[in-house]
């Protein structure tokens, strides 16, 4: 999910190399969303554990195709540690990512990077319809924006940035 957030703030970062005449751009500063644990979060971590092979329904997205990633694609292992869900790709799809189960159907993901005054949020939602032993289905949602700094707004003019964009897949998995 970071992906497209480090792809908007590296312009940000050349900028301040050429502006500040070769001095090392300010690191970006990241923070990550906290999720209440729930008893229905951790039963549903719990029974998504294990290997699920992904595969995508339907893909929709509005974001530059080059800066994302349709996550729901390929072999993959999931493991639970309380409510928290890490995934791992084993082929396909992405290489990992983390989630928090925030009810009995859903997973969360939030995050933000802040760089000379240009913050870009992004939002990531798991919502399963059918979750079964060897089966699971559901959306997966990403959303991604800015603060419309001045420096953002430059920066996603000069590199076709929309302020707001999203991808959308419907996904089934099977064990």
């Amino acid at each position: 999910m970071n992906r497209f957030i480090r792809t908007l703030l590296a312009p940000l970062a050349i900028a301040w190399v050429v502006v500040s005449s070769g001095c090392e751009p300010p690191e970006p500063t990241e923070k990550r969303g906290k999720f209440e644990e729930t008893q229905a979060g951790r039963q549903l971590a719990m029974k998504l554990e294990g290997y699920w092979d992904l595969r995508t329904v339907s893909y929709d997205t509005d974001c530059p195709v080059e800066h994302v990633v349709n996550p729901m694609n390929g072999y993959t292992r999931w493991e639970a540690s309380r409510h928290q869900v890490t995934i791992e790709w084993i082929t396909g799809g992405m290489f990992f990512m983390e989630l928090w189960a925030t009810s009995s159907t859903t997973l969360e993901q939030a995050a933000s990077v802040e760089m000379l005054g240009c913050k870009v949020d992004a939002e990531a939602l798991m919502t399963f319809t059918t979750l079964q032993a060897h089966l699971i289905e559901g959306e997966y949602r990403e959303d991604y924006y800015h603060n419309h700094a001045e420096v953002c707004e430059i920066a996603a003019e000069d590199y076709d940035f929309p302020d707001r964009c999203e991808l959308v897949v419907q996904f089934v998995g099977y064990r």
